[in-house]
């Protein structure tokens, strides 16, 4: 089992876990959710930043982390709007990240490494790479249209 375990993805996704833990507990989502509903902005577009504000964090964090922190914003959103809008519009959000980096989902990093060890060949026997560089095109092209689709969903739900 010590064999098959791929430490190295482990220890990434570990990190991001506890890396937004610290930054829960330092009161920072609590002090965005704030900021959020003080911006001088309508309530829709206030709703509207926090989708893409939760898209973006999402690339860098990855989803469950990401999602984990962001529920006590949405928490604070929900007062103001439909709960269903705020919530549907933040899972869309956390998928739009999640497909923004190769890096963003816990699939990424596995299937990096994974590739790599098979040493995985083209027909002309170069060595296949699948790589940060390699998945961005598809990547911001994914996002920006998961993107779209939660912002449309909370400015015409709400």
């Amino acid at each position: 089992m010590r064999t098959r375990i791929d430490m190295e993805a482990a220890l990434f996704l570990l990190s991001l876990f506890v890396m937004v833990g610290a930054v829960g507990r330092s009161g920072l989502f609590a002090d965005a959710a704030v900021w959020l509903q003080a911006l001088p902005i309508s309530p829709l577009a206030q709703l509207c930043v926090f989708f893409v504000a939760a898209g973006l964090l999402t690339g860098v964090f990855s989803a469950g982390p990401s999602m984990a922190a962001l529920l006590e914003v949405a928490e604070r959103l929900a007062q103001q709007h439909s709960p269903e809008t705020v919530y549907i519009g933040l899972a869309l959000s956390v998928c739009a990240g999640s497909s923004l980096f190769l890096t963003a989902a816990t699939s990424g990093p596995l299937a990096q490494a994974l590739t790599e060890r098979a040493a995985l060949r083209d027909p002309e026997g170069n060595l296949i790479r699948f790589g940060f560089a390699e998945f961005l095109p598809a990547g911001l092209l994914s996002f920006a249209v998961i993107q779209t689709v939660a912002i449309a969903w909370g400015l015409l739900s709400a």
